[in-house]
């Protein structure tokens, strides 16, 4: 290896340490303790990127911070998917026994925990559907319960006005029935005494025609009495 070629190499194996202290403060990540704690399977990965800072603030490229959300997701920093326990940085960071044993145990963990998420967030969803539902429910129970007593009015009224005009017409007819009895009494008592009347009449003609058929058979007796003296006389 040439000399230039020792010195463009050493170039680049000792510029982020040059460049990442002149990085904005936007592009802190966390600090040492709190990634080695929450990832510690991921400290080669830091450490590969990043100065060994001393102190409580970590520098991160921003191109490892995209690195480790992927990761987060189960992807590689090309951007594939590979098997849980065996993720890989590229080809210059092979991972340990132990590195994959804690990859798993952590991917396992963010696994268990975004499914208890989402169970979390469906059950939630369920008892709000479920609420809605039952709200839902009541609402229509008393809507139900609404349009039957008003049904029941509606009928308890139909039934009264029904028994009052029955109540009427049977009183109107009673009253028809009544005068009708009154009427045929009266004329019948009319014809009655019409009757008596008559015969009263009747009686009074027979009783005169008596009296006169007795004044004429009286006269007739006259007359034949002053037939026989005259002609006695004679």
């Amino acid at each position: 290896m040439g000399k230039y070629q020792k010195i463009a190499i050493l170039g680049l194996l000792i510029s982020p340490f040059i460049l990442l202290p002149l990085l904005p403060k936007e592009t802190v990540v966390s600090t040492q303790d709190k990634i080695a704690k929450n990832m510690p399977h991921v400290n080669s990965l830091i450490n590969y990127f990043v100065s060994e800072n001393p102190s409580d603030d970590l520098y991160v490229n921003p191109n490892v911070e995209s690195i480790m959300k992927l990761y987060k997701n189960g992807y590689n920093h090309r951007g594939a998917v590979e098997p849980a326990g065996e993720i890989r940085y590229g080809h210059s960071l092979p991972m340990s026994a132990e590195e994959i044993k804690k990859n798993a145990a952590v991917k396992k963990k963010m696994d268990d925990e975004e499914r208890a998420k989402k169970e979390e967030e469906e059950k939630k969803k369920k008892e709000e559907e479920e609420k809605k539902q039952k709200e839902e429910e009541e609402q229509r129970k008393k809507e139900e319960e609404e349009r039957q007593r008003i049904e029941e009015e509606e009928r308890k009224k139909k039934e009264e006005e029904r028994k009052q005009k029955e109540e009427e017409e049977r009183k109107e007819k009673e009253e028809q029935e009544r005068k009708a009895k009154a009427e045929k009494e009266k004329a019948e008592a009319e014809a009655a005494a019409k009757e008596k009347e008559l015969a009263e009449e009747k009686k009074k003609l027979e009783a005169e025609r008596a009296e006169l058929e007795a004044e004429k058979a009286a006269a007739a007796a006259d007359s034949y009495d002053v037939a026989d003296d005259t002609y006695a006389a004679i």
